[in-house]
């Protein structure tokens, strides 16, 4: 009986000493445990990122305010820029610009020299191109060859005899190689091979050859050559006008 309350009261102290034991490891496992967590705190300091991010991170609420007052701000006005005064037009300013456009298109214009005499006279027996031939006339209905060379000198204020001998009387004789525009050209179409019956007036001189105008008898006002054979052999000389 007394071996029996021995062993049962070495067994409850076994017992009670594991219990300790137990405890005390446990213990001193979760003070470990313990200690590592409170050294590392990787829980707090994720919150705190997250909440510091939550923070920094603008509400919808304040973006969308934001973007309603920059849209709602006014844009600047632009200044327009000031327009030059246009010039008033007035009857002496346009005439003025006239004056200046025509001075210098005239300056544009190459320079011409002044007709002689004798190329206005031309231009005025050229009128009578094509007129019928009438003995002692001296209109455009009906002229002859002394008619033409009075009327167009006359154009051009300038007086000479009617007549081809009272022409050929007043002129001075020159060479064929002389002869200018304007210049007269004697004929004798008549029986007398010396005596003049026709008149003619140098229009030009072309390789040598002397163009003239006058008024033949069977076409009227027109221009021939002098190398034709019937005006080459009726020729007696070329002269010109005195004092032009």
């Amino acid at each position: 009986m007394g071996l029996l309350n021995t062993l049962s009261r070495k067994q409850t102290t076994e017992k009670i000493s594991s219990i300790h034991l137990f405890r005390a490891a446990s213990l001193a496992v979760l003070l470990v445990l313990f200690t590592a967590c409170g050294s590392q705190k990787p829980a707090v300091v994720t919150v705190k990122k997250r909440a510091q991010t939550e923070a920094a991170k603008p509400s919808p609420v304040a973006a969308k305010a934001d973007l309603v007052a920059v849209k709602a701000k006014p844009e600047p006005r632009k200044t327009p820029k000031p327009q030059p005064k246009k010039a008033e037009t007035t009857p002496a300013t346009i005439e003025t610009n006239t004056q200046v456009a025509d001075a210098k298109k005239a300056a544009e214009l190459p320079k011409q020299t002044a007709l002689t005499p004798g190329e206005l006279a031309i231009e005025a027996a050229e009128t009578y191109l094509g007129v019928r031939y009438r003995y002692a006339g001296n209109t455009r209905n009906g002229i002859d060859c002394s008619g033409l060379m009075n009327e167009a000198y006359k154009e051009i204020g300038v007086s000479i005899p009617r007549t081809s001998g009272g022409i050929m009387s007043a002129t001075d004789a020159i060479l064929l190689d002389h002869v200018e525009p304007g210049d007269f050209v004697f004929f004798a179409t008549g029986r007398s091979k010396a005596r003049v019956s026709h008149v003619g007036m140098v229009t030009r001189v072309v390789d040598g050859d002397v163009e003239f105008i006058h008024a033949s008898s069977s076409q009227g006002v027109i221009k021939s050559m002098l190398s034709e054979s019937y005006w080459n052999n009726a020729f007696l000389r070329a002269g010109r006008l005195e004092d032009l």
